[in-house]
C-alpha cells in the first residue's frame, strides 16, 4: 500500500493526520457540520522510525491515549496536515516531544452527551434568528474543553503546548474545524493515502 502514499519520508513531528471514518457518526458529522468532511479520526505524528520506514503516532482512542504506528492505517484513507507557520519544524519537534504528558488522559465520553445538546441549542438559535436550519459552524458550538479529550481535540492540545493553534481560536475541536482551518490556509496538506473506494479523494 505504500505506493499510494505521497511524501512518505517527509512527514515531520507535529504533523497530524485525519483518517476517513465510516458508519453513522461519520455520516452524521458530515451532514450536521460545516465545512463538511468525511475525515473523522485524528492523530499526531511524534517521530520518524528510520529503520522501519514508518512513523510513531500518538492518538486518543476509546480506551485512552495510545502510542502507535502510522502504517497501521495504510488500509484507510487519510490526509496529513502541517501548520502553515515558519516555526513549524522547531516547534513541531518540541510539541511532539512533550505530547507524552497526555499519555494518561482518558477518553471524553461526556462529549456524546454534550455535543447533541450543543447542536440543539444552535438549531434553536437558527430557527429563532434565521428562521431556517443549516449546517453548524465549529465556532457556534457552546462546549467547554478540559484535560480529557476525544481524538479530534488531541492535535489541538499538542500544538497549544507551544502556543500554536491548529484550528481557529473560537472553534471546537471537531473534524469540521480542521477542514475550516485548511480552507483558511492555517494548515496545509503534505501527504495522503487514498484507496480507490475512498470518499476523501485527496482533499478533506
Amino acid at each position: 500500500m505504500k505506493e499510494c502514499l505521497a511524501n512518505w519520508k517527509d512527514y515531520r513531528p507535529g504533523d497530524f493526520v485525519g483518517v476517513e471514518g465510516s458508519g453513522f457518526l461519520t455520516v452524521a458529522s458530515y451532514a450536521i457540520f460545516k465545512p463538511p468532511t468525511y475525515l473523522f479520526h485524528f492523530l499526531t505524528i511524534r517521530a520518524r522510525l528510520e529503520e522501519e520506514d514508518d512513523y510513531e503516532i500518538i492518538e486518543m482512542r476509546t480506551d485512552g491515549c495510545k502510542i502507535g504506528r502510522l502504517s497501521w492505517y495504510l488500509d484507510h484513507a487519510f490526509v496529513v496536515f502541517r501548520l502553515n507557520d515558519p516555526e513549524v519544524d522547531a516547534l513541531g519537534k518540541r510539541a511532539a516531544k512533550y505530547a507524552s504528558r497526555f499519555g494518561r488522559a482518558p477518553y471524553d465520553y461526556r462529549l456524546f452527551f454534550k455535543l447533541p445538546f450543543a447542536c440543539l441549542k444552535c438549531w434553536l438559535k437558527q430557527l429563532l434568528y434565521e428562521h431556517w436550519l443549516r449546517r453548524i459552524d465549529p465556532a457556534e458550538l457552546d462546549i467547554s474543553w478540559d484535560t480529557i479529550f476525544v481524538c479530534t481535540e488531541l492535535p489541538k492540545a499538542i500544538w497549544l503546548q507551544v502556543s500554536k493553534n491548529a484550528i481557529g481560536p473560537k472553534d471546537v475541536g471537531i473534524p469540521a474545524a480542521y477542514k475550516k482551518s485548511y480552507l483558511a490556509k492555517r494548515i496545509r496538506i503534505v501527504g495522503w493515502n487514498i484507496p480507490k473506494e475512498s470518499r476523501v479523494k485527496f482533499l478533506p
